[in-house]
């Protein structure tokens, strides 16, 4: 009778160890997976103004632009930026890839802010075409800043496969890179 008593606590030993293994063995594939999906690089799909609003901040007021961003991992992210994010990006396109200029629509460097309806789409139908030239060239590598730890690439050789409609109001903002060159200048709401 004794002897079963052992084999019993004995046992019991065992699945009471085989339990802690195993958890531990899960926390570990779940550390391992959640590496292997920070090491993928995410990327553009699509970019697209879809919004704008008039933000007021130290007393000035100015037009921010939603952009709607469609990534690999996470879908559609949305973030607010204004009218310099977008030339900036322009500005880095020309200044590192010269023969964009025949491609890339140009972003005139200031335009004088009007608050009207009608300007406003302008300005937005102009974004979407700078974006849909930009996520369509084959010769260019660049990337939108979505938060201070991911960023979500657009490269060399990729095209995009969804067509933006100009006219249409779906959002597209991000902060962009030219290379591997981030610029931070998201200035999200």
């Amino acid at each position: 009778m004794s002897s079963t008593m052992f084999t019993e606590k004995s046992n019991e030993l065992d699945d009471a160890q085989l339990l802690r293994e195993n958890e531990r063995l899960e926390q570990q594939v779940l550390a391992l997976e959640s590496k292997l999906i920070q090491a993928e690089e995410v990327s553009l799909i699509s970019a697209k103004v879809v919004d704008s609003r008039i933000t007021c901040r130290d007393g000035k007021q100015f037009v921010e632009y939603k952009l709607q961003i469609e990534m690999n991992y996470q879908g559609n992210l949305y973030m607010w930026h204004q009218y310099s994010t977008f030339r900036n990006l322009a500005t880095t396109f020309l200044t590192k890839n010269g023969n964009c200029r025949k491609d890339i629509p140009k972003l005139p460097r200031k335009l004088f802010t009007s608050f009207s309806d009608k300007f406003i789409r302008h300005c937005i139908q102009l974004l979407n075409e700078f974006l849909d030239a930009a996520m369509n060239a084959e010769y260019l590598s660049w990337g939108i800043l979505v938060d201070q730890d991911t960023c979500a690439y657009k490269r060399r050789g990729q095209i995009c496969s969804k067509a933006i409609d100009s006219t249409d109001n779906s959002e597209l903002i991000a902060s962009s890179t030219s290379s591997s060159d981030a610029i931070n200048s998201p200035q999200s709401s």
